[in-house]
């Protein structure tokens, strides 16, 4: 190989590699079927998925760190001195710092666990603050199926248990990457925390109001059935230890 033309090929791979942010991975677009009914109201439609970047894992207590002490960011659940905790009671002192049972967690483990304890707008605010934003429920959907509309059952595969934390012997939020990730390199969309998205929960407006988001993947103590791709339930401008999200950034911007 001339030298000149190895020079020009390392280069190009240099460029590519570097063009991928580190933390995201690299999501093909394409046109994708986004189907689904609630309540008698279809609002099916085939929509065009834009080349994207998606967050390997759900944002960190790390992360979201970052963006308070950068924005001096003060969430809903540290205003209200109280949130609820895992079975529901509320608990005094309890915010984005704290695990699913309302124990303050150590600042050493913050990048191993996946934030909570926000709202939707909350999560908003960080991912512009990132460079990023929240994906469509039809986006994290297509990353969810990798891309190429895989029928696996869960993000990577039909055995539940290898690709999302989930079931009897799981009992606390598990740490980023504890399972493995599906094609694309992307982990937890299945499990872990269920996700929130941009996607108001019901278009139409007619039964949920605007401000109800989609929330998708479900979370280590919901049912199986909530694991999938097609499950869907809501998130919005209250907190719950349950919820978390991951962000995007279009390719091409």
């Amino acid at each position: 190989m001339k030298p000149f033309f190895l020079i020009f090929f390392l280069s190009g791979i240099i460029s590519i590699s570097a063009q991928t942010p580190s933390g995201m991975s690299f999501v093909k677009g394409g046109s994708y079927l986004y189907a689904h009914k609630d309540r008698n109201v279809d609002f099916s439609q085939n929509v065009v998925i834009p080349d994207l970047y998606v967050d390997q894992t759900e944002v960190t207590l790390a992360d979201f760190e970052k963006f308070v002490k950068d924005t001096q960011f003060v969430t809903e659940a540290e205003k209200a001195g109280e949130a609820p905790v895992m079975g529901g009671d509320k608990v005094k002192g309890v915010h984005w710092r704290c695990d699913e049972r309302g124990k303050i967690r150590s600042p050493k483990d913050y990048a191993q666990y996946p934030v909570g304890y926000i709202t939707q707008k909350e999560a908003a605010a960080y991912a512009q603050w990132a460079g990023k934003r929240l994906p469509t429920e039809a986006e994290w959907e297509w990353a969810f199926r990798e891309g190429r509309q895989s029928t696996y059952s869960y993000s990577g595969s039909n055995d539940v248990l290898s690709v999302a934390a989930y079931g009897d012997r799981v009992t606390k939020t598990p740490k980023i990457k504890s399972r493995k990730p599906n094609a694309l390199g992307i982990y937890d969309m299945s499990g872990s925390l269920s996700e929130m998205t941009s996607s108001p929960y019901d278009p139409s407006g007619k039964v949920y109001g605007l401000e109800a988001k989609v929330s998708k993947g479900g979370s280590w103590l919901d049912y199986i059935t909530s694991l999938t791709y097609s499950s869907r339930a809501t998130c919005g401008d209250f907190y719950r230890w349950y919820l978390g999200f991951r962000c995007v950034k279009e390719a091409s911007k």
